[in-house]
């Protein structure tokens, strides 16, 4: 992700904190196509990243490595991010488009 002015992002590290607009966020990118990991690195990112280690108990080491696209996180890791958002991960069959 591109550097950003800090106003803009520190409104959206502010907006991160509802977590209705965080569960959309991750939703919605999920919906437009882009991959569980993209879509919790982009949260994590937006919410900050040491925010994120306290909120969540993952080593901000790990975390930034993460959002840097040099460490890919498991299922376990996973599930924890999304936990903060109140989020889980969940198999489904497709549905089919008639």
């Amino acid at each position: 992700m591109s550097r950003r002015r800090p106003s803009y992002s520190a409104y959206l590290a502010e907006k991160m904190r509802s977590l209705e607009f965080a569960q959309g966020m991750i939703m919605v990118a999920v919906d437009d196509g882009e991959s569980i990991d993209n879509a919790v690195r982009m949260a994590v990112e937006s919410a900050g990243v040491k925010e994120f280690s306290q909120r969540s108990g993952i080593a901000i080491q790990h975390l930034s490595a993460f959002v840097r696209g040099e460490k890919k996180f498991g299922q376990k890791r996973l599930e924890r991010c999304l936990a903060v958002f109140e989020l889980r991960l969940s198999v489904a069959k497709k549905r089919k488009v008639a």
